[in-house]
């Protein structure tokens, strides 16, 4: 599924995808599992690039006093404020992930949780991470060479998928799948950032194992996800990334003190209803969600 659907009001993605009616609780609890597991630090800032509805906020309040959820669809910004609207920790931005409406180095933190697979210029989007981070990065993506896309090239002879060439590939012309190897050597290039840690997630995800009762299922995937040797097999792989930079990190109180306009990264004058940066650029506020998207 293309990006684009995302942003369409006729797209319901928290139901289509995620509704309760579409057994994938397993996948929603292993992400929850994944996060709470790679975050080890408290932050004041976080931003959830992609973030959507929400889905991921209960876990990540834990760890940061302050989360901005970054979509590009306003209709799934609308639902996640429905949701946390009265909670002042959680703030709303609409947002092109290439063009982050943020100042240099102004966010501590960032989750970018099934998003990658929608990235069809990863080194444009490392480069604007790197710009606006200042110390951690926790980064999923599709795994091309999962255990079970091996087994069907090597039992099944499906070769819809090139396991053996490093380069990004679509799945069913919808999804970007990567390798660990392509994701690390263009990290590596285009940031600062060090891996820390490589961990795997959705390992049981398979229609005949998510008959099983939920608590085995979990039970199985907090077990897995503890051993980095199974990692590099799993359908999800998490990244765990460190900012190499030796200058002190700067602190933020107020959300207003952290964005920029996305065109010419200037000042923003904000108000209830409009938004406007010292350039001339306008842009508009819908009852606490800033829409700084631009193409």
């Amino acid at each position: 599924m293309k990006a684009e659907h995302y942003k369409n009001a006729e797209y319901a993605y928290s139901k289509v995808f995620w509704g309760e009616d579409k057994n994938r609780q397993y996948e929603n609890e292993a992400d929850q599992l994944l996060l709470r597991n790679a975050i080890r630090e408290d932050t004041k800032w976080i931003a959830d690039l992609g973030g959507g509805f929400g889905r991921l906020i209960p876990t990540l309040k834990k760890r940061s006093k302050n989360v901005v959820i970054v979509d590009a669809s306003l209709d799934l910004l609308r639902e996640a404020k429905a949701t946390y609207g009265d909670d002042p920790s959680v703030q709303y931005i609409r947002a092109n992930v290439y063009h982050l409406p943020f100042k240099d180095q102004s966010l501590e933190s960032a989750v970018c949780m099934r998003v990658m697979h929608h990235i069809e210029n990863p080194d444009l989007f490392f480069k604007e991470l790197n710009r606006v981070l200042q110390k951690s990065l926790y980064l999923e993506f599709p795994n091309k060479k999962h255990i079970l896309q091996q087994f069907r090239f090597y039992f099944l002879q499906d070769n819809t998928i090139d396991i053996f060439s490093s380069r990004p590939e679509m799945r069913d012309k919808m999804f970007l799948n990567y390798t660990l190897r392509f994701m690390k050597s263009h990290i590596l290039k285009e940031t600062i950032f060090s891996i820390q840690k490589i961990s795997g997630a959705s390992f049981l995800r398979h229609t005949h194992l998510k008959k099983l009762p939920k608590r085995i299922l979990l039970a199985g995937e907090s077990f897995l996800q503890r051993i980095s040797f199974f990692a590099e097999w799993a359908p999800s792989i998490l990244l765990t990334l460190r900012k190499n930079a030796d200058t002190p990190p700067k602190e933020f109180s107020d959300l207003h003190e952290i964005v920029v306009c996305p065109i010419c990264r200037g000042s923003l004058f904000i108000n209830e209803q409009h938004i406007a940066c010292e350039a001339g650029h306008t842009f508009e506020m819908e009852e606490g969600i800033l829409d700084l998207f631009i193409e």
